[in-house]
Parts: C-alpha cells; sequence; structure tokens
C-alpha cells in the first residue's frame, strides 16, 4: 500500500512467501528451496491508495478541510482479494533438476486464471477505528510443514497502528466432526454449523478465544483460503460462560466434497496422509484458515492490550466473485 499523510491508511500485512515481492517475477531457486509451486491459494493485497478505495473515489489528496469533509462523508469502500485457481511450476515432491527447472520454466511462461474478490465495505461513522492483526502470529500454510495446520492464536498490533477502513484478519475455524458431514448424494439440506474457536484452542488465553468469537457476528462474510469459497454466519449461538466460544450457523450446507482436498495437497502429506476422493475427510481437513473483516475495534486503554473488543455490525457488505487470466506476453 502507499502511505499518505497527514492520515494513517491501512497497511495489509505482507504474507507473501518469502522473496515474492511486488515486481519481481517467480524465481526458480526459490521455488527449489520451498518445494513448491508459485503462491497456490495464496492471497496477496492490493497496492491501491485509500483515496481510490473509498466510494466514491476522492480527489487528489491535498490535506485541505474540504478533503476531510469529503472523508468523513464517504460511508462505503472496496478491497480485493486474488487467488490463483492452480499453481504452476514445480509441485511438491518434484526433485531438483533438468525436469524441475524445466516445470519451473515453463511455470513462467504459462498463463495465471485468477479467482478475483471485489468486496464491498461499509464505515458505520467516521471515528470507527479497525485493529490490524499482528502478522507474526496469524497461521500461514507452509508446505515444508507436511504434519497438518498448527493452532495459532492471533493477536492484534497495538493501538497506534489502529486503521479508519475495515481490514482483513487471517484466523482458524473448526468444521464440524468427520461423521456429521454429507457428501452430495447424502446432503440433507440443514445448514452447518462451524466452531469458534476450534477445539484444542489454548483454554488459558480466554480474552483470545473471545476476541475470536467477536469476529463473527450475524451477517459476517468470509473466505476459506484453501477452497476460495465464501460463507456467510446467519446464526452466532455463544456457549462460553465469558463468551470465549461459539458455533456459526452457515448459510448453506458443507459437504465432504466441498473440504476435501486434492491428491498431493501439502497438508496431506503428513502422517495419516489425506485420501483424496475418499469420505469422510481426514483431520487436518477440517482445520481451515478463513479471511474476514472484523466489525470496529472499542478503544483501548494501553498498548499492552493484544485482544481489542470487536463491537457492531459486521463491515462486509457483499462479496463479488470473477474469473481473471493473465497472460505473459509473447516475446
Amino acid at each position: 500500500p502507499v502511505p499518505e499523510n497527514p492520515w494513517q491508511q491501512e497497511v495489509i500485512p505482507d504474507m507473501r512467501l518469502p522473496g515474492f515481492q511486488p515486481g519481481n517475477p517467480p524465481d526458480p531457486s526459490l521455488a527449489l528451496d520451498l518445494g513448491c509451486g508459485f503462491g497456490q491459494n495464496s492471497f496477496y493485497s492490493a497496492q491501491i491508495t485509500l483515496a481510490q478505495r473509498m466510494f466514491p473515489p476522492l480527489p487528489v489528496w491535498s490535506g485541505s478541510a474540504s478533503d476531510y469533509e469529503r472523508l468523513d462523508r464517504r460511508r462505503f469502500c472496496w478491497a480485493v482479494f486474488h487467488r490463483l485457481r492452480a499453481g504452476v511450476g514445480p509441485q511438491v515432491g518434484t526433485p531438483a533438476g533438468p525436469k524441475f527447472i524445466s516445470m519451473a520454466e515453463e511455470g513462467i511462461r504459462s498463463a495465471r486464471r485468477l479467482d478475483v474478490y471485489y468486496v464491498t465495505l461499509r464505515r458505520p461513522q467516521p471515528t470507527s477505528r479497525y485493529a490490524m492483526q499482528d502478522p507474526g502470529l496469524a497461521f500461514i500454510p507452509d508446505p515444508r510443514n507436511l504434519t497438518g495446520a498448527p493452532l495459532v492464536a492471533p493477536q492484534a498490533q497495538p493501538p497506534a497502528a489502529d486503521v479508519m477502513l475495515p481490514v482483513p484478519w487471517r484466523v482458524q475455524v473448526q468444521f464440524p466432526t468427520v461423521p456429521t458431514l454429507a457428501t452430495t448424494a447424502t446432503a440433507t439440506g440443514i445448514p452447518t454449523e462451524i466452531e469458534v474457536p476450534p477445539p484444542n484452542y489454548p483454554s488459558n488465553n480466554v480474552a483470545a478465544q473471545r476476541m475470536l468469537v467477536q469476529m463473527f457476528p450475524a451477517g459476517t462474510q468470509f473466505i476459506d483460503e484453501i477452497s476460495g469459497r465464501v460463507y456467510r454466519v446467519v446464526q452466532r449461538r455463544i456457549t462460553g460462560a465469558e463468551g470465549e466460544k461459539a458455533f456459526l450457523t452457515l448459510d448453506r450446507e458443507v459437504l465432504f466434497e466441498d473440504l476435501d482436498l486434492p491428491a498431493g495437497y501439502p497438508w496431506c502429506m503428513g502422517a495419516p496422509p489425506c485420501i483424496s476422493g475418499t469420505p469422510p475427510p481426514d483431520a487436518q481437513e477440517l482445520l481451515r484458515t478463513v479471511w474476514v473483516f472484523p466489525p470496529p475495534a472499542e478503544p483501548r486503554q494501553s498498548a499492552s492490550q493484544k485482544y481489542p473488543l470487536f463491537e457492531g455490525r459486521p463491515p462486509v457488505v457483499g462479496i463479488d466473485v470473477r474469473t481473471l487470466v493473465v497472460s505473459p506476453i509473447s516475446q
């Protein structure tokens, strides 16, 4: 994101794989080090100025009083995610050597098919502020870790880093246990409930648990990072005595096919491995990393408050998905 003064712009934490910087082409040697393709199933942040993200867009910012007045009247803005439909270049398990380099070179020349997510966001008040996630405490799927997804307790950056537009967090949710999932052939039509925070989450950190629950009020829309599916929370049922546990009723029934990971997917190469296409799903397929925009954060009293109180309506108005194909220029 492009910094603009005198007001603070939203800055999305950079969660790319190491070495993938804006403007740099995929590096075969990096793919060799990681043992993976070029960014499959990854979301990158949009490099767009805040003035352009408002709706309607703001004029070029000059810092005048009229600029601030126009900013205060804007109640809507937007954000964009994009996700590669399929990996390109060498994948996990490809041995080093001429074949690996050939696949890397072919990947650089290949077209990318992207799912682009246009997120329309609402600002309830000009004074609303949004807490940013500490990027060091967000689970990032890593092909080098082949034993499944560990549980990570996210927390916020200090209050001084709060921003004026809704900002996405990368957190984990738990889909139902294996016996409750149906296949397409045995679908019941009953909406699915998911668990927040996931089972086995650190039970001694009630503040972190409560913060996760507050991120998902009724009406929240979030994106499954692995499958790219968009889900909406119809109802939130809080079960914890201190508001630290909840079940979220989704807008649809989640089927086995929605969670089944393809053969060779990194999370499925541990012990026991996932068996693609054979229900029921494996345990590592049920713990999912998702993108969610939390409600506004209540003011925090000190910089040591790492778990803000999220209060109010969910900021996402809608998520539109489009397909984009990017092809290299022929030389």
